[in-house]
């Protein structure tokens, strides 16, 4: 119901703004463990967290690329091309809260704060 939730009425915003969300090829089903926001850019996605957090909410990063954590620099061999996307997207990514003790009206106020955020 959360994923389904977010997943509804993010729709139209995240089209006008160019950010990506969980696609689900026809046919299959998603597990909705977790529900993300891929932001245009590293910039627009520290801008949207000082948004929610002006507001008292969260979002928060998923991970880090491993090839940039300290043993993936020590013990990884990158291509030598380098690891443009595994790179680029823990930069604009964010996950969203879902859990049942979120405070009642908490996610109804987070995607109004979403949907008033202009990458």
């Amino acid at each position: 119901e959360i994923w389904r939730r977010y997943h509804d009425e993010l729709t139209e915003w995240a089209t006008t703004n160019e950010v990506d969300r969980p696609h689900i090829p026809p046919g299959t089903t998603h597990s909705a463990h977790l529900y993300y926001l891929v932001l245009p850019t590293g910039e627009s996605r520290s801008a949207f967290l000082a948004h929610l957090a002006e507001r008292r909410l969260t979002a928060t990063i998923h991970y880090e690329a491993l090839h940039e954590t300290p043993a993936g620099r020590r013990f990884g061999r990158p291509g030598p091309n380098g690891c443009d996307v595994a790179a680029d997207r823990p930069r604009r990514l964010v996950r969203l809260p879902m859990h049942g003790g979120m405070p009642s009206g908490y996610q109804e106020r987070l995607i109004e704060a979403i949907t008033t955020f202009n990458p």
